[in-house]
């Protein structure tokens, strides 16, 4: 407690020269606002109707509403294409560091194991590999930016992951 004690006697002694800075000098003590209190301070002459809320309204519109049920991907994206095709579904992708691979997460159909498994694709010619073993499930996958070296998690290992298949 001692130490707070030594932080607010500077913190009081500036409270108080701001309060002393305010007084008009050679004033009688009191302060005036520079112009009307009503919320229209600084506005130009065309906004100076009062609204009754200071300061706190704008002319801006509000932005064009995007609805996540909606299309929108025309608003938030351009030059877009699909990059995984032919695949039950597809989760999280992340490009290489030099920009000519993809590694991501995906179902393939006709596969008996009915979790994702990590492919490679080259962006280039559009091939894919898959990676994972096949067994278990798969996720957080990574290209190393500087060694030739990809990571992800699996389950594979379990004993029981060929059993945990649906």
């Amino acid at each position: 407690m001692e130490t707070m004690r030594d932080y607010r006697k500077p913190l009081l002694l500036l409270g108080a020269l701001a309060l002393v800075s305010l007084a008009p000098i050679g004033g009688t003590g009191s302060v005036e606002a520079a112009g009307p209190q009503d919320g229209t301070a600084g506005a130009s002459a065309a906004a100076q109707q009062p609204d009754g809320v200071a300061a706190a309204t704008t002319a801006a519109s509000p932005p064009p509403r995007i609805d996540s049920g909606s299309n929108n991907e025309a608003l938030l994206l351009r030059n877009t294409r699909r990059l995984v095709n032919g695949s039950l579904r597809s989760g999280e992708g992340y490009f290489s560091a030099d920009g000519q691979r993809l590694i991501y997460q995906s179902e393939a159909p006709g596969s008996d194991n009915p979790f994702y498994q990590i492919y490679v694709m080259d962006l280039a010619s559009g091939a894919s590999n898959m990676v994972s073993t096949g067994t278990g499930l798969t996720t957080c996958s990574w290209i190393h930016p500087t060694a030739d070296l990809i990571m992800y998690s699996s389950t594979h290992e379990d004993p029981d992951a060929l059993a945990k298949r649906a």
